[in-house]
């Protein structure tokens, strides 16, 4: 029996960035410029980890508006990777 792929199923990505942020003020600081962003659907950062690494769920923001984003808020990141879900 096959099964029927579901055509309307999501493409999600999940972005991966190491950052500046150090402190959990400054993780509430840029949370509602994450929030506000549309196509981010969930998001968290690791600051027990060495690169601070903040992971998003989107199904349209680019990396580069992320970068932008937080570059304007003082909040250095970079890429380090990108991989593409189906949900």
């Amino acid at each position: 029996m096959q099964e029927q792929i579901n055509k309307s199923a999501v493409i999600s990505e999940i972005l991966v960035f190491k950052t500046s942020l150090q402190t959990p003020v400054e993780v509430r600081f840029i949370s509602q410029m994450l929030n506000d962003m549309p196509g981010i659907r969930e998001w968290s950062v690791d600051l027990d980890d060495w690169e601070k690494i903040l992971r998003i769920e989107t199904d349209s923001v680019k990396p580069h508006d992320i970068v932008t984003v937080l570059h304007k808020a003082g909040i250095h990141c970079k890429v380090l990777a990108m991989h593409k879900l189906s949900c």
